[in-house]
Formats: C-alpha cells, structure tokens, sequence
C-alpha cells in the first residue's frame, strides 16, 4: 500500500475524534413525485474551486465549514444548500477546520504551516497563530472555546491562548507527523496520533507525556476520549478500544498502558471501530467484509451484520445508538438496526470503487456525509435514502469528522 493511502486512512478514522461540506436539503410539498414522496431536494454546491479536503458540521447541525486546495474556507446552510460566507487568508491548502463549542467562531489549519482563528459573524479573521515548522494537520477547540491545539507534521503539538494569539506550550515527543488531536472534555489532556500509528495523552499544565499507547491507531482504527475524560475511547469511563493488524480488536486501560482483552471472531485485519454514545457496546469493521457489534463489558460478540460484498473501512453508530453504519470499499454505505441486525438501507451514489468511503452522521442523526473515491462529498438524507454529489470538484477530499456536543 503506498504511504499516501496509509496516511489518508489515519487521518480519515483517528480524526473521528473531532468533528464535513455538503450540499444540503429542504422540503416542497409540491414537489413530491412517486419517486421522490417526501419531496426532499438536494442541491448541489460548487463553490470550491479545487478539492475539498476538510469539513465540520456545526454544533447544532445547521451549518457546515469547509476547507479548501484553493486556500479559502466556506460557510454553508444546510437547510438552504446556500453559500454563506468565504473565508480568505491561507497561502496554501487547508487541511482542517472546525467550530467553536459555541458555533460563532472556527479554526482552520493549513500546509502553510498556521492556523487561523474566524468570526463567523463577521467574515473577519481574529488571529494567525504562527509557530509551526510543517503542514497543521489538525486542529480542536478546548471546551470553553479559549484555547486551542494543533498537531503538525512537524512532529509537535501546540497549546494556543485565543485571546492573545501566544502560543502557551509545545508538546514535543512524536516522530511523525501529527494527523489528529483532541482536548478532554474537562479541558486538563490533550490526546494525539500520529502517522507512526502511536497514540498519546498529554497534561495540558504540566506539558508532560502521561501515556504512549504504541501502535494503537495504526492505519485503520479510531480512538477517542471516554465521555467523562478520563480514558480512551470508553463511554463508560473504565477501559479503552483500538483496532489493531496483529490482533484484530483489543482492549486497554488507560491507567496502565495495558492489554485488558483481545475480541476474537474477525478472520482479517479490522480497518475502524467506534463506541455507542452509552459506552455499551462497539463496532468494527473488517477485510473479511463483515460488520460485528460488540458487548464492552462481557466482550461477546453480539451480532454481525450482514449484507457486504466489499470491506468496511469505516464504521460509526448514529447519535442515538439505534443504527450502525459502515463506509464500503466498492462506494457503498450501509445502514442497519442495531437491535435486530436488520439491513435498513444502503447508499449507492459513487460509481468509482474506493479504498474507503469515509462517513459521518450529522449531531441529530438526520444526515450522513460521506466522500469517496471520486473526490466528492455527499449529504445523505438517512430517512429517504436521496442524496447528490456536494461540492462539484474532483480532488480528493481527506478529512472529516462531527462534533455531536460541539
């Protein structure tokens, strides 16, 4: 596999820690037709002039950022589909974006080597926050909106006051690229992957390492803080989840570093996995082409879900807990019920097969946004099963990821 692909893939799952551009849909009653009875219209945007290579969905899913090749960063309605707002500024690609908690400012980072911090209300950029040395991959706001962090290529992590624009430490530790970072909901760690698939946690006030979890994220394997921050990827604040080539799923402590348990039951390597909102149970996705759900705390396999002819790359839980879905190797996404298992419905828009189609549902679950291998990102109505092409460009897009709590 060329180092590109691998790169692509962990910036694509690890950066499902954080939070997609898309055209977007509304309802006419008069234009509901047998095909098409709930009158759902999908309007396609081509505002970018070149490949789409970050998007956000806004706290409360109404709006969507998207970062550019062609430097810019726009704002969009997603009830409308409407371009509200360009963003210009950056000199080179921009990698990242993302929201503040509160929805009224973003941050974008970009390959000439800053981020920038945005009003949205205003169109106005606030600060440029220099001091990197490679490309910001990566980009995150703390939970009061006042500080920032950025990972970057050049192997480190920074901790920005926003207020002031100074940079207030330098985390130094990584010996590759940084592809993802992300605070703790308390605000006190930071956690960050790197191209060399090691994962590590950071105290924000001391600027110390607390943790290396080596060869955690790998390629293809998703990580994220518990929602009591005090663990990775755990929902019920005790225990952490990777997917891994050599052992197809384990699981860690955070306390310790250690292995707790290896699942058994997929017979190839596992690409993605993801936590229900609760914490209860997981999902992973495998080159054995099957989707399996998991009970965390027994680590029984549940069920597996059926209906894939491709592997899936990536796997997620709607924010309700009550769909799995999974992004497929031949431009597919497919959808189930988690309870019953049954196939609800699969998504069929991209005609070009892919080494993986990302996806992330929307905060309320309404919408899916996936991009594939023809370089474009769809919105998806989750009900209706309709959805078009978002942005009318053909580079590839490679990062997306959704804030549910902003």
């Amino acid at each position: 596999m060329a180092a590109k692909h691998r790169v692509l893939v962990a910036v694509i799952y690890v950066s499902l820690l954080q939070s997609p551009t898309a055209v977007c849909a509304h309802r006419s009653s008069a234009s509901a037709t047998a095909g098409n009875p709930r009158g759902i219209h999908l309007v396609p945007q081509i505002g970018h002039s070149n490949g789409v290579r970050a998007v956000a969905f806004s706290p409360d899913g109404r709006r969507i950022l998207s970062g550019s090749a062609d430097k810019t960063v726009k704002l969009w309605d997603v009830a409308t589909g409407l371009e509200l707002a360009t963003f210009s500024g950056h000199k080179d690609v921009v990698v990242s974006v993302v929201f503040s908690p509160d929805g009224r400012h973003a941050l974008s980072g970009s390959a000439d080597k800053t981020l920038k911090f945005w009003d949205l209300a205003s169109g106005r950029e606030l600060k440029t926050l220099v001091g990197h040395t490679s490309m910001v991959a990566s980009v995150a706001f703390s939970p009061d909106g006042k500080s920032a962090l950025s990972g970057s290529f050049d192997e480190t992590l920074k901790l920005w006051d926003l207020t002031s624009g100074k940079e207030l430490r330098t985390f130094v530790g990584h010996t590759e690229g940084i592809t993802s970072v992300a605070f703790s909901p308390d605000g006190r760690l930071a956690l960050s992957s790197s191209q060399s698939g090691n994962v590590k946690l950071w105290d924000l006030m001391t600027g110390s390492e607390r943790q290396t979890f080596a060869d955690l994220s790998g390629w293809g394997s998703s990580v994220a803080f518990s929602l009591d921050g005090r663990y990775v990827l755990s929902g019920d604040g005790q225990i952490a989840v990777a997917g891994h080539q050599k052992n197809p799923l384990i699981l860690c402590d955070l306390a310790t570093g250690k292995m707790i348990r290896s699942f058994t039951g997929h017979s190839d390597q596992v690409w993605s996995v993801a936590f229900s909102h609760d914490g209860r149970f997981a999902l992973s996705g495998s080159s054995d082409k099957s989707v399996k759900l998991w009970n965390i705390a027994t680590g029984k396999l549940i069920r597996t879900f059926k209906g894939l002819s491709n592997t899936p790359f990536s796997v997620s839980f709607s924010p309700d807990g009550r769909s799995a879905s999974s992004g497929n190797g031949d431009g597919s996404l497919t959808l189930w019920d988690v309870a019953t298992g049954r196939l609800l419905r699969t998504f069929k828009g991209y005609s070009q097969p892919s080494f993986s189609v990302a996806f992330a549902f929307s905060p309320e679950g309404r919408y899916l946004v996936s991009l594939g291998a023809d370089e474009t990102l769809r919105l998806w109505n989750v009900a209706s099963g309709g959805g078009v092409p978002a942005l009318g460009v053909r580079h590839r897009a490679e990062k997306f990821a959704v804030f549910p709590d902003g």
